[in-house]
């Protein structure tokens, strides 16, 4: 079973649903897609303000300990000739998490909107507040 993960509106503009996703032993397959109409995946040279250096990656893993084991996420299928790059974004879990306590890995997610303007996609929690989205890998038996 794959995990999606969606950019959705947002009370004060986009925003990743669910906010965590988890991943299994036997479900490490992940979906990064945008359903929000005037939004692509941006893969700019212009790092944001807020993001982690670097060029922009529209869908990246944060480096942590333990270190990511998984596959870098990347689009599916060839980029579009005209507007913006909607591509679904895969990527494959670190496999089994073998200790006691879930495991996070924060992820960023880069986009840029039809009129050029250029956002780091976080979440909103339960709580209604802003984080960054996380992948969590659950104890296995």
């Amino acid at each position: 079973m794959v995990q999606h993960i969606f950019v959705v509106p947002g009370p004060n503009g986009p925003v990743a649903q669910p906010f965590q996703i988890n991943i299994f032993r036997d479900d490490q397959s992940l979906s990064w897609n945008i359903m929000v109409p005037n939004l692509g995946w941006d893969n700019s040279d212009t790092p944001l303000p807020d993001g982690p250096g670097g060029p922009n990656i529209a869908v990246q893993i944060q480096p942590s300990s333990p270190p990511w084991l998984g596959s870098v996420p990347v689009p599916v299928g060839p980029p579009p000739s005209l507007g913006l790059d909607k591509r679904p974004y895969i990527a494959s879990g670190p496999g089994p998490n073998t200790g006691a306590n879930q495991q996070l890995y924060t992820y960023f997610m880069y986009v840029v909107d039809d009129r050029g303007n250029h956002f780091r996609i976080q979440a909103l929690d339960d709580r209604q507040e802003v984080i960054d989205p996380d992948i969590g890998n659950q104890p296995q038996p």
